[in-house]
């Protein structure tokens, strides 16, 4: 008997192994359950993967949309946003996840993929340490580029943290701010 042949459990004779019917008696072969499942359970977790890149972040640009319209003015969203110390934020999240805040800091990265824009801030003593990550949406198209070293305070809700693959590898988390407003500081040399 060839590697490609199998014996027919009805009649006995030899048929091909990618037989779907016997060709002497008609008895039906057709794949396994067991095969259909692990095939089935393939396509559930690539997909499950292709979600998770189009919708989470970290793998893609790690945006989320941050255009959630707001009930009041600006004016009066900016006044309601409080000032937190970086320990406040980072060792705490929950505790301010959702709450108005401010930051201002010196622009350390920049992503901008079309309008949604991802900066990591440092708003710690001396614009060296304490990093931030923040979400922005561009309202228009014809917002003023924020560039790396740019002096900014950002306005938005915190989200507590966000962890990140850092370019040697390690995982970062830091806290996590999903920014309405973002004025550019300006600098006198």
């Amino acid at each position: 008997m060839g590697e490609n042949l199998m014996f027919c459990n009805a009649c006995g004779k030899e048929i091909a192994k990618s037989a779907k019917v016997c060709p002497h008696c008609g008895k039906r072969y057709k794949k396994p359950f067991w095969q259909k499942l692990i095939v089935v359970l393939v396509i559930i977790g690539v997909l499950t993967i292709v979600a998770r890149i189009y919708n989470n972040g970290n793998i893609s640009n790690g945006n989320t949309s941050t255009s959630k319209k707001l009930s009041v003015p600006k004016d009066e969203y900016i006044t309601l946003c409080q000032t937190y110390t970086y320990d406040e934020i980072a060792r705490n999240p929950d505790t301010y996840k959702g709450k108005p805040s401010r930051f201002t800091g010196k622009v350390k990265q920049v992503i901008e993929s079309g309008k949604n824009i991802t900066l990591r801030i440092s708003i710690g003593e001396y614009y060296l340490t304490d990093i931030i990550w923040v979400d922005y949406i561009k309202s228009n198209e014809n917002e003023t580029r924020i560039l790396d070293d740019d002096m900014v305070t950002v306005f938005g809700d915190l989200n507590g943290l966000k962890s990140y693959k850092a370019t040697l590898g390690n995982t970062i988390t830091i806290p996590w701010l999903k920014a309405y407003y973002i004025e550019r500081q300006m600098i006198k040399n």
